[in-house]
C-alpha cells in the first residue's frame, strides 16, 4: 500500500516538476589536497564541517568502478529521467507479493538528491526526493550527477565520496582499482558504519562479496576475477592524512582560496628526509629550544623544502622560518659587498680589527679581543665587528638599509638602526635572509622565491650587488672554515649569534642550492652560549648532505695581492687616527710560545695590533718577504728558538719570542 501510494503521488507529480524552475544547488565545500612537484601529496584539508571531501571527476575514477556501481545502483541510469519507472513499478509488485521490500527503487539521481539535502526516511520525503530527482535532471548533466554522487557518498566516520575512501582505506587514489576494491566502495555507501572494514571487517567483507556475485552475474566482472577478490583481505586500519610542509601547504591554501587542488614546488622526498633529520636533532636540543630551515633551488628560485621547527606537534606549531629576529652578523657580507661595488675595499685591502667608539656605540668583538691589521676577506671569514662597523661607517648605513629594502618584502629597513646594523640591529626572518643569500647566489640579483613549480624561469630581478661584489664575497664566504676547521669549497656559508645567544644562524650556498638554518627559542629567551657556528652551522652541513650532487665547481679566481693594489687600496682609511695609533704589537704569535709546523711550511700566520701597515719583518735579525704582509716567508727548514720583529710604516717596531718546531 505505501508504494502504491508512492507511485500515485510520483505520478502525480510528474507533470508540474518538469514545468517548475529547478531548484538551486547547495554550494558544497570540499577538502583542499595540496601535492608536491611530484604529485605526490603533502597535506590534506578537512572541509569547514569536519569531512574528508574531495571533488570528483568522471574521468578521473577507474572505468571499471563506474560501470560496475551502474550495474549494481541503476542500470537504467544512462537512460531515465531521474527516476527509473520500470524499478519502482517492480519494488511496488514485490512488496505486494511478499509483504516486505525485496528491492529498492532509489536511482543515483534520486539517491544524490538524498545527499545534497539529507532527511529523514519517511513516504513524503520519498516522493519529493523522487520529485527533486526529475528536477535535477534537468538542472544538471548524467556526467555532472555521478560526479556529484561520487564526491558526496558516506564511507563511514567523515570519509565522503569514493577519493577520500579510496586514499584512507587503501592509500591510493580511485583512478586505479582492484576488483576486490571496487566491490568494497560499492557496498560501503549502502551501510557505511554497519560496514567500516576499519570497525567490521567481517561485515564489510560479506558485503562485498555479495557485490562480487552480482557483478559476476551481470558479466561485469569474470568468474576468475571475482574468486581472486574474494581471497583479498579487508583493510583493518584506516590511514591518516598526509601531513608534510604543513606552513607552506597552508599558505598556499589561505592564498588560492577556491582551489581544491594546489601543487607546490617542494620536492617530497627531500622534506621526508628534513623532517626526519629534524625530529633526530630536537631530541638532541635543549628544552624550549627548536629550529627552523628552508632549502631553495636558486637556479629557479623554488622553494623544495621547509621546516617551520623542528616538531609540528610536540614542540612548536609556529612558522618560526617567518618569525622577525635578530640577524646576528648574517649581513656583514652585504657590507663588504656594497664596499667592494663602491670601490674603496678588496678583499686583500687591509683593515684594522681594533678598540674604536662612535659616539655611544662602542663595538667589540664576540671574543673580546682584537687582530689588528688583517685582510678584508679574512676579517669577513673571522666576523670581527669593529672592521665591520667601521666600514659601514665609511658606506652609510642608509645606503645599505635602501639597497636591502627591496629585498625584503616587508621592508623592516626604516632608518633608525644606525652602524647597529652590522651586528644585527635590525629585524629579519630566515625568509628574508633565504632571500639575500640567493641573491649572493646568483650573482648579486635578487627574486622572491617562489612556492609552486614556475612556468618560466626568466623574471627580471633587483640587483642587490653588482656581479664583480658579488663574486668577491663568493671568493671569501668560500673559503670559510667550519667549526672543526674544514674547508667544503663548494658552499659557501656565513653564520650569525644575536645577543645573549637568542639565535643561532647558518646560511649557506652552492652552484644549486642555498640553505638557511636558523636555532633558537620561540619565546625570545636567552640561550646557553651557544653560536651559530656551534649550533646552525653543523645541521646545515647535514642538510647539504642530503641534497642532490651538483655540478663540479671550478676554483675561484685568486685576489689580487694587497702588494699589487694600488696604493690607495692597500689599507682601509676607516682604520685609527695616525696620532691614536699604537706601536705594532706581535699578538701571533705570542712571546714563549711553542709553535709546531709542518716539515715544508714556507709561511707563518701572525696577527698584528697597532701600528700601521705595510709591514717589513726580520727573523733573529734576517729580512723575512712575505705574502700580503701578513704571513712572513720561514727560510727552508729553520727551527728552533726565533726572534721575530715587525716594523711599521712609521718605524715604530714590534717583537715576539718563540720555538718554532717542525713536524
Amino acid at each position: 500500500m505505501p508504494l502504491c501510494s508512492l507511485a500515485l503521488a510520483t505520478a502525480f507529480g510528474v507533470c508540474w516538476c518538469f514545468f517548475a524552475t529547478p531548484p538551486p544547488i547547495p554550494q558544497l565545500d570540499y577538502s583542499v589536497r595540496v601535492f608536491d612537484r611530484h604529485g605526490k601529496p603533502l597535506r590534506f584539508f578537512p572541509s569547514r564541517d569536519g569531512y574528508w571531501r574531495f571533488q570528483v571527476r568522471v574521468a578521473e575514477v577507474d572505468p571499471r568502478f563506474v560501470a560496475a556501481l551502474i550495474a549494481c545502483e541503476d542500470q537504467r541510469f544512462r537512460s531515465h529521467y531521474g527516476v527509473d519507472l520500470l524499478a519502482l513499478f517492480r519494488a511496488t509488485g514485490q512488496f505486494l507479493r511478499h509483504g516486505r521490500v525485496i528491492s529498492g527503487a532509489s536511482t543515483i539521481t534520486m539517491q544524490t538528491v538524498r545527499l545534497l539535502r539529507p532527511q529523514p526516511r519517511t513516504l513524503w520525503n520519498k516522493a519529493t526526493e523522487m520529485v527533486a530527482a526529475l528536477r535535477l535532471e534537468r538542472l544538471l548533466d548524467k556526467e555532472r550527477i555521478l560526479e556529484l554522487y561520487l564526491s558526496l557518498a558516506p564511507y563511514g566516520g567523515n570519509l565522503q565520496g569514493i577519493e577520500a575512501a579510496s586514499l584512507f582505506y587503501f592509500g591510493q587514489s580511485a583512478r586505479r582499482l582492484a576488483p576486490s576494491e571496487i566491490a568494497l566502495l560499492i557496498a560501503l555507501p549502502q551501510a557505511p558504519e554497519r560496514r567500516r572494514p576499519d570497525r567490521h571487517p567481517a561485515l564489510a567483507r560479506a558485503a562485498r562479496d555479495r557485490i562480487l556475485a552480482r557483478l559476476a552475474n551481470a558479466g561485469v566482472l569474470s568468474a576468475q576475477d571475482v574468486r581472486a577478490a574474494k581471497s583479498s583481505p579487508v583493510s583493518l586500519a584506516r590511514r591518516q592524512a598526509p601531513f608534510h610542509a604543513p606552513h607552506i601547504a597552508d599558505r598556499l591554501r589561505q592564498s588560492n582560496p577556491g582551489r581544491t587542488t594546489l601543487a607546490a614546488a617542494i620536492d617530497g622526498p627531500l622534506q621526508g628526509k628534513l623532517e626526519n633529520l629534524a625530529l633526530a636533532w630536537q631530541r638532541e636540543m635543549e628544552e624550549g629550544a627548536t629550529l627552523a630551515a628552508l632549502v631553495v633551488d636558486h637556479r629557479r628560485m623554488e622553494l623544495i623544502a621547509h621546516l617551520g621547527s623542528g616538531d609540528f606537534f610536540r614542540v612548536s606549531q609556529l612558522d618560526l622560518t617567518r618569525a622577525i629576529r635578530s640577524p646576528g652578523s648574517t649581513l656583514k657580507p652585504f657590507i663588504y659587498g656594497l664596499a667592494f661595488e663602491d670601490g674603496f675595499l678588496q678583499p686583500q685591502t687591509l683593515v684594522y680589527d681594533g678598540p674604536t667608539r662612535f659616539g655611544l656605540f662602542h663595538p667589540t668583538n664576540f671574543s673580546g679581543d682584537y687582530q689588528g691589521w688583517l685582510s678584508a676577506a679574512e676579517a669577513l671569514r673571522r666576523s670581527l665587528n669593529t672592521p665591520a662597523v667601521r666600514i659601514l661607517n665609511h658606506l652609510g648605513p642608509a645606503r645599505l638599509e635602501r639597497r636591502l629594502a627591496g629585498a625584503v618584502p616587508e621592508q623592516r629597513f626604516d632608518g633608525e638602526s644606525g652602524l647597529s646594523l652590522a651586528l644585527g640591529g635590525v629585524g629579519l626572518s630566515l625568509w628574508d635572509l633565504t632571500g639575500l643569500y640567493c641573491a649572493l647566489a646568483n650573482g648579486g640579483v635578487f627574486t622572491p622565491v617562489r612556492l609552486t613549480v614556475a612556468t618560466k624561469t626568466g623574471r627580471r630581478g633587483q640587483a642587490i650587488l653588482s656581479p664583480q661584489a658579488a663574486r668577491q664575497v663568493d671568493g671569501i664566504l668560500r673559503r670559510m672554515p667550519f667549526a672543526d676547521g674544514a674547508v667544503d669549497g663548494k658552499i659557501r656559508f656565513k653564520t650569525g649569534t644575536s645577543y645573549g645567544f637568542r639565535d643561532a644562524w647558518a646560511l649557506g650556498y652552492n652552484s644549486g642550492y642555498t640553505v638557511a638554518v636558523w636555532v633558537g627559542r620561540p619565546d625570545g629567551g636567552y640561550g646557553k652560549g651557544e653560536t651559530g657556528g656551534s649550533l646552525a652551522a653543523p645541521l646545515m652541513r647535514r642538510v647539504f648532505a642530503v641534497l642532490p650532487e651538483t655540478a663540479h665547481e671550478e676554483p675561484p679566481p685568486p685576489f689580487t695581492a694587497n702588494a699589487d693594489l694600488p696604493p690607495p687600496l692597500r689599507r682601509f682609511a676607516g682604520g685609527p687616527a695616525k696620532d691614536e695609533e699604537q706601536p705594532p704589537t706581535i699578538i701571533f704569535p705570542p712571546d714563549d710560545a711553542t709553535l709546531a709546523v709542518g716539515a715544508g711550511a714556507r709561511l707563518l700566520r701572525v696577527a698584528v695590533a697597532g701600528g700601521r701597515p705595510p709591514w717589513r719583518w726580520l727573523l733573529n735579525g734576517r729580512p723575512l718577504t712575505s705574502q700580503d704582509g701578513l704571513a712572513p716567508r720561514l727560510p727552508e727548514g729553520e727551527e728552533g728558538l726565533m726572534e721575530l720583529v715587525v716594523i711599521d710604516e712609521n718605524g715604530r717596531a714590534g717583537r715576539a719570542r718563540f720555538r718554532l718546531h717542525r713536524q
